[in-house]
């Protein structure tokens, strides 16, 4: 017998990613530990989207998010992607409360060209890495000169992020991305979001192990740096 579970690890908007867990709960016969965790999913996403839904939609700030990072500059031809791969649908950035603009595009994990990026004029930018110890990407487009009229790098809103692949799109990474996210972007009102500890929760939910999310991060070096920044 074979199970083939659909959806995206980080389509937290509608259940398509839940009924993921649901169909995985029947083949396991585990019917009450997947409610369980989508319950747990669905209470993070609240938790974030109950403050998000209140900022005026003109108020958000327009994101660029780069899915694929920037380890290679702005186009890897050996890859066929790079700081020029985006997502038109990715549900943690909009829950966060930004303006994902590339959402007018049509289909899913696209390249646009650098033009329409300075086009855009993101307010911020995320990008990728799950290069431990590597800012490389990350220092690249902050001091590219293509990208200097950019809002983004002249404010100095561009940012690391988690990596959403990994043969797949796990859900852990992309619901703290969630909620890494709407703390860079709105500080003040996640004051008092601690994200180690969600983080640790969030990971030992879908992993069953205590601590992973605080070795990941001193693994990556850039999240515990920028953990480190909020004390």
């Amino acid at each position: 017998p074979v199970v083939v579970l659909g959806g995206q690890g980080w389509n937290f908007g509608d259940e398509g990613y839940f009924d993921s867990i649901r169909v995985a709960g029947e083949a396991l016969d585990a019917r009450d530990q997947a409610d369980e965790l989508i319950a747990f999913a669905k209470g993070k996403v609240e938790m974030i989207e109950s403050v998000t839904k209140e900022i005026d939609p003109d108020d958000r700030p327009k994101v660029y998010f780069a899915s694929r990072g920037a380890s290679n500059a702005f186009y890897d031809p050996k890859e066929g992607r790079d700081f020029t791969r985006t997502e038109p649908k990715y549900d943690p950035l909009t829950i966060a409360g930004g303006n994902n603009i590339a959402s007018e595009i049509n289909g899913s994990t696209v390249n646009v060209a650098l033009e329409q990026i300075i086009a855009w004029n993101p307010d911020f930018i995320f990008i990728s890495n799950s290069n431990a110890g590597n800012n490389t990407g990350l220092d690249f487009i902050k001091n590219s000169p293509e990208l200097a009229s950019i809002n983004a790098i002249k404010e100095g809103n561009v940012y690391n992020c988690f990596y959403p692949h990994c043969r797949g799109t796990p859900p852990d990474r992309n619901l703290f991305n969630m909620m890494y996210m709407a703390k860079v972007m709105y500080p003040e009102e996640f004051e008092d979001l601690d994200l180690e500890k969600e983080g640790n929760e969030i990971f030992k939910a879908f992993l069953g192990v205590d601590g992973v999310f605080s070795e990941y991060a001193n693994y990556l070096v850039w999240p515990r740096e920028y953990l480190d920044s909020l004390k």
